[in-house]
């Protein structure tokens, strides 16, 4: 028998998510799993490690399996920053954090690879409220009927 590892990265609270943050986090998975290359002083090669097959590194998070759990959408956003899922221009040129995270947030829905698997699910039934009245008045607040 074959042992192997195997990755999950998970996001929950999408509504407290900055922009940037994902952006970085995306970033950073494609950056961590590309070959790593060592060099001395003189500027010679030392060592180069690969730590995954070349062709991960190309993968919205470098090919690590990723979920994110939306949560409720009427929740506050970031202080001070866009939420994950704005659609709002970005903050710079298309080489921001901002800008990256944009772009990988709407890979995430939309791959534009066929070996990318993305699955929406909604679940629209409240199970944490069992009071009626007040469940409605959340309700209520949350479509602005207040």
């Amino acid at each position: 028998m074959q042992h192997c590892m195997m990755f999950l990265l998970a996001l929950d609270e999408h509504s407290m998510t900055r922009r940037k943050s994902f952006g970085w986090l995306c970033h950073g998975q494609n950056e961590f799993r590309k070959t790593q290359k060592l060099y001395d002083d003189a500027g010679m090669l030392v060592h180069e490690v690969a730590l995954v097959v070349e062709t991960l590194v190309t993968r919205p998070l470098g090919g690590i399996p990723f979920a994110m759990t939306m949560g409720d959408t009427a929740q506050l956003p970031p202080v001070k920053d866009k939420p994950i899922y704005d659609r709002g221009p970005s903050t710079s040129s298309g080489k921001s954090a901002d800008a990256y995270g944009q772009f990988a947030f709407q890979e995430f829905f939309n791959p534009s690879s066929d070996e990318v698997i993305s699955s929406v699910v909604v679940m629209d039934e409240v199970v944490r409220q069992r009071d009626v009245p007040f469940k409605e008045f959340l309700e209520q607040m949350t479509d602005g009927k207040l």
